[in-house]
Protein backbone atom coordinates (compact mmCIF):
# COMPACT_ATOMS: atom_id res chain seq x y z
CA UNK A 1 0.00 0.00 0.00
CA UNK A 2 1.17 3.68 -1.28
CA UNK A 3 0.95 5.81 1.40
CA UNK A 4 -0.39 9.35 0.08
CA UNK A 5 1.65 11.48 3.18
CA UNK A 6 5.21 12.41 2.68
CA UNK A 7 7.31 11.21 5.60
CA UNK A 8 9.94 13.76 6.89
CA UNK A 9 12.65 13.02 9.38
CA UNK A 10 14.92 16.27 10.96
CA UNK A 11 18.61 15.14 11.29
CA UNK A 12 21.50 18.13 12.70
CA UNK A 13 22.20 18.94 8.88
CA UNK A 14 18.24 19.26 7.43
CA UNK A 15 15.51 17.53 6.86
CA UNK A 16 15.60 14.52 4.77
CA UNK A 17 12.46 11.86 3.37
CA UNK A 18 13.56 8.75 5.09
CA UNK A 19 14.67 7.19 8.74
CA UNK A 20 18.64 6.42 8.93
CA UNK A 21 18.12 2.44 8.80
CA UNK A 22 16.00 3.08 6.00
CA UNK A 23 18.92 5.52 4.65
CA UNK A 24 21.15 2.14 4.97
CA UNK A 25 19.10 0.19 2.69
CA UNK A 26 18.57 2.37 0.11
CA UNK A 27 22.29 2.81 0.54
CA UNK A 28 22.91 -0.76 0.16
CA UNK A 29 20.96 -1.32 -2.79
CA UNK A 30 22.39 1.15 -4.44
CA UNK A 31 25.94 -0.40 -4.16
CA UNK A 32 24.61 -3.46 -5.25
CA UNK A 33 23.12 -2.08 -8.27
CA UNK A 34 26.28 -0.28 -9.01
CA UNK A 35 28.10 -3.72 -8.91
CA UNK A 36 25.55 -5.11 -11.35
CA UNK A 37 25.92 -2.26 -13.97
CA UNK A 38 29.77 -2.97 -13.67
CA UNK A 39 28.84 -6.45 -14.03
CA UNK A 40 26.40 -5.66 -17.06
CA UNK A 41 28.97 -3.80 -18.61
CA UNK A 42 31.82 -6.96 -18.49
CA UNK A 43 28.20 -8.93 -20.22
CA UNK A 44 28.47 -7.09 -23.43
CA UNK A 45 32.12 -6.71 -23.64
CA UNK A 46 32.16 -10.60 -23.32
CA UNK A 47 29.56 -11.48 -25.97
CA UNK A 48 31.18 -8.71 -28.35
CA UNK A 49 33.76 -11.36 -28.68
CA UNK A 50 34.08 -14.67 -30.30
CA UNK A 51 33.66 -17.63 -28.98
CA UNK A 52 37.35 -18.41 -29.75
CA UNK A 53 38.73 -15.04 -28.40
CA UNK A 54 37.46 -15.45 -24.72
CA UNK A 55 40.32 -16.93 -23.80
CA UNK A 56 43.15 -16.41 -20.38
CA UNK A 57 46.24 -16.20 -21.29
CA UNK A 58 49.55 -16.64 -18.88
CA UNK A 59 52.71 -14.96 -19.87
CA UNK A 60 55.85 -16.65 -20.28
CA UNK A 61 59.27 -15.52 -19.41
CA UNK A 62 62.67 -16.27 -19.43
CA UNK A 63 65.79 -16.57 -16.69
CA UNK A 64 66.06 -12.88 -17.10
CA UNK A 65 62.19 -11.97 -16.24
CA UNK A 66 61.86 -11.07 -20.18
CA UNK A 67 58.76 -12.10 -21.74
CA UNK A 68 58.96 -14.58 -24.22
CA UNK A 69 55.57 -15.44 -25.18
CA UNK A 70 52.19 -16.79 -24.18
CA UNK A 71 50.57 -20.06 -23.07
CA UNK A 72 46.20 -20.49 -22.89
CA UNK A 73 45.64 -21.84 -19.55
CA UNK A 74 41.07 -21.39 -20.60
CA UNK A 75 38.59 -19.68 -21.48
CA UNK A 76 37.11 -16.46 -19.42
CA UNK A 77 34.41 -17.19 -17.30
CA UNK A 78 30.98 -15.79 -17.71
CA UNK A 79 30.20 -12.83 -16.09
CA UNK A 80 26.77 -13.48 -13.90
CA UNK A 81 24.89 -10.72 -13.33
CA UNK A 82 21.97 -10.33 -10.62
CA UNK A 83 18.29 -11.22 -11.91
CA UNK A 84 16.80 -8.64 -9.82
CA UNK A 85 18.21 -5.91 -11.77
CA UNK A 86 18.07 -7.47 -15.03
CA UNK A 87 14.96 -7.28 -17.84
CA UNK A 88 14.94 -10.42 -20.42
CA UNK A 89 17.29 -13.77 -20.53
CA UNK A 90 20.83 -12.95 -18.92
CA UNK A 91 22.28 -15.83 -20.55
CA UNK A 92 21.39 -14.10 -24.01
CA UNK A 93 23.07 -11.09 -25.64
CA UNK A 94 20.61 -8.83 -25.37
CA UNK A 95 19.74 -8.41 -21.76
CA UNK A 96 19.46 -5.39 -20.09
CA UNK A 97 19.46 -3.24 -16.94
CA UNK A 98 16.06 -2.74 -15.60
CA UNK A 99 15.74 1.04 -14.78
CA UNK A 100 13.70 1.07 -11.19
CA UNK A 101 14.73 4.67 -9.96
CA UNK A 102 17.12 3.56 -7.44
CA UNK A 103 19.79 5.75 -7.68
CA UNK A 104 17.01 8.34 -7.70
CA UNK A 105 16.18 7.14 -4.92
CA UNK A 106 19.59 7.11 -2.90
CA UNK A 107 20.57 10.62 -4.25
CA UNK A 108 17.17 11.88 -2.33
CA UNK A 109 17.84 10.43 0.55
CA UNK A 110 21.37 11.20 1.37
CA UNK A 111 20.54 14.70 0.60
CA UNK A 112 19.05 17.14 3.27
CA UNK A 113 17.29 20.16 2.71
CA UNK A 114 16.68 23.40 4.62
CA UNK A 115 13.00 22.82 4.81
CA UNK A 116 10.00 20.33 5.28
CA UNK A 117 8.40 21.80 2.73
CA UNK A 118 11.41 20.68 0.17
CA UNK A 119 11.51 17.05 1.16
CA UNK A 120 11.34 15.54 -1.80
CA UNK A 121 8.84 12.10 -1.93
CA UNK A 122 11.18 8.87 -2.58
CA UNK A 123 10.33 6.86 -5.64
CA UNK A 124 10.06 3.79 -3.97
CA UNK A 125 8.37 2.38 -0.66
CA UNK A 126 9.88 0.99 2.19
CA UNK A 127 8.56 -2.28 1.40
CA UNK A 128 9.32 -1.95 -2.26
CA UNK A 129 13.64 -1.42 -0.83
CA UNK A 130 13.40 -4.11 1.27
CA UNK A 131 11.77 -6.59 -1.30
CA UNK A 132 14.18 -5.67 -3.30
CA UNK A 133 17.23 -5.61 -1.09
CA UNK A 134 16.29 -9.20 0.45
CA UNK A 135 16.33 -10.84 -3.16
CA UNK A 136 19.53 -9.03 -4.27
CA UNK A 137 21.35 -10.20 -1.35
CA UNK A 138 19.70 -13.43 -1.72
CA UNK A 139 21.44 -13.70 -4.84
CA UNK A 140 24.53 -12.44 -4.33
CA UNK A 141 24.97 -14.28 -1.00
CA UNK A 142 24.15 -17.72 -3.47
CA UNK A 143 26.29 -16.61 -6.08
CA UNK A 144 29.06 -16.32 -4.04
CA UNK A 145 28.68 -19.87 -2.32
CA UNK A 146 28.95 -21.06 -6.01
CA UNK A 147 31.86 -19.66 -7.15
Amino acid sequence: MITTEKQVFQTRWGFVPCSYDLYKKIKRLNFLYCENLKVFGAHRRYFRKDHKNRVKYKIRRNEKGQKIGKVKIGYLPYPHFCEVFTRGNIYEERASIKDMSIRMCYERARRPVATEKQVPRLPMTEEQIEKMLKAADEWYGNYRKNE
